[in-house]
C-alpha cells in the first residue's frame, strides 16, 4: 500500500458513514466544498496537483457514499478546453478509483460515455499533454471495463479482499482472471512507458506529467501479487503445461515491472509519496521441475 493509500485508509476508517438523504442547504454545501476541493486540485499551472485537497474530494465519497457530486462537479470543470486542468483530474479519478467509497467504481463505470466523449476531444488537438490525456483517459476506461467484468473486485485491488474474492472462483474463472489481470498489467505498463518516453522529450511540467505514476504503481504492484497468488493456485489445479503461457507472459512482464520500479525508485519526488515495490531478482516458481509430469516424446520422423 502506498504512502497515500494507507492514509486514506487510516483516515476512512474513522469516518462516520450515513446513507441519510441530505436537506438541500447540505447537499448544496458539500456540492461547493466538492467544487473548491476539485478545483484547488486541478488547478491551472505546471505544479503537480496537491494531494490535499485530492484525499479531501475522496473522503467526500466515504462521509457521503457516493461519488454522483464529484463527477458532477468534474463536468463543470470544462477538461476539454484546459490540457493541465484535464490531465490532472484523470490522475485525480484514478485515485478517486483506488481510494474511494465502495459505490465509487460502480457510479464510476456508469461515466464511461462521458470519459470516452472526453477522449474524442483530446484526439483532436497536437499538444505536448494531448496523446497522454488520451492514453490516461484509455486507461481508465479499460479499469472500469474489467471491475464491471469482474464487480467484487475492489477499486483498489488490495490483496486480502482480492483473494477473499478469487477463492470462490472456478478454476476456469480464476484462468480468465488471471489472464485479464496481465492484460491490465500491459496497459499499466504501456502508460508508463508513454510517460518517461514524454519526460524525455519534452522537459517541460515533468513533476506534472510523474504524478500519475503515484497512481499506476500503487496498480501495477497490487496486480502483481493478485496474479502471482491466482498463477500458484492454477499450477496446483491445471499443472505446469496448460498454464505455459500464462507462466510466459506473467515472466515478461515481470522483467517490465523490474525496469519500471528501478526508474521509479529514482526519482525522489515520487518516492516521497509512495513506497515503490522491491521485486526478487528472478520472478517466482510456480512449480517444481522435478516433480512436473514428463512431457510425452516427441514423434520420431519416419
Amino acid at each position: 500500500m502506498d504512502r497515500i493509500s494507507h492514509s486514506m485508509h487510516t483516515a476512512t476508517s474513522n469516518i462516520k458513514t450515513s446513507a441519510r438523504t441530505l436537506t438541500k442547504d447540505e447537499s448544496e454545501k458539500y456540492k461547493y466544498e466538492q467544487l473548491v476541493h476539485l478545483k484547488k486540485a486541478c488547478a491551472k499551472g505546471d505544479e503537480a496537483p496537491k494531494q490535499k485537497h485530492i484525499r479531501a474530494a475522496i473522503m467526500s465519497t466515504w462521509e457521503h457514499q457516493s461519488s454522483q457530486i464529484f463527477w458532477d462537479s468534474l463536468k463543470g470543470l470544462k477538461l476539454g478546453a484546459d490540457e493541465v486542468v484535464c490531465w490532472k483530474a484523470l490522475y485525480t479519478i484514478h485515485r478517486m478509483l483506488q481510494d474511494g467509497h465502495p459505490s465509487v467504481i460502480r457510479e464510476s463505470v456508469m461515466e464511461r460515455r462521458s470519459l470516452q466523449s472526453l477522449g474524442q476531444i483530446w484526439e483532436g488537438h497536437r499538444t505536448h499533454l494531448s496523446t497522454l490525456i488520451v492514453s490516461y483517459n484509455t486507461f481508465l476506461r479499460t479499469k472500469l471495463d474489467f471491475h464491471d467484468r469482474f464487480p467484487a473486485l475492489p477499486g483498489d485491488l488490495n490483496l486480502q479482499d482480492s483473494l477473499a474474492v478469487t477463492s470462490t472462483m472456478s478454476a476456469e474463472n480464476l484462468f480468465e482472471l488471471a489472464a485479464q489481470i496481465m492484460e491490465m498489467q500491459e496497459n499499466v505498463l504501456t502508460m508508463q512507458t508513454l510517460i518517461f518516453e514524454s519526460c524525455h522529450t519534452n522537459k517541460k511540467d515533468i513533476e506534472l506529467r510523474l504524478t500519475a505514476l503515484i497512481a499506476l504503481v500503487t496498480e501495477s504492484g497490487r496486480l502483481y501479487e493478485i496474479v502471482a497468488k491466482a498463477l500458484v493456485k492454477l499450477h496446483a489445479l491445471f499443472g505446469p503445461s496448460t498454464c505455459e503461457g500464462h507462466r510466459n507472459r506473467f515472466n515478461q512482464q515481470f522483467g517490465q515491472l523490474k525496469k519500471f520500479y528501478f526508474d521509479c525508485v529514482n526519482l525522489k519526488f515520487l518516492t516521497g509519496l509512495c513506497d515503490v515495490p522491491s521485486l526478487p531478482d528472478e520472478p517466482p516458481r510456480f512449480f517444481d521441475p522435478a516433480t512436473a509430469p514428463a512431457m510425452p516424446p516427441r514423434p520420431q520422423p519416419e
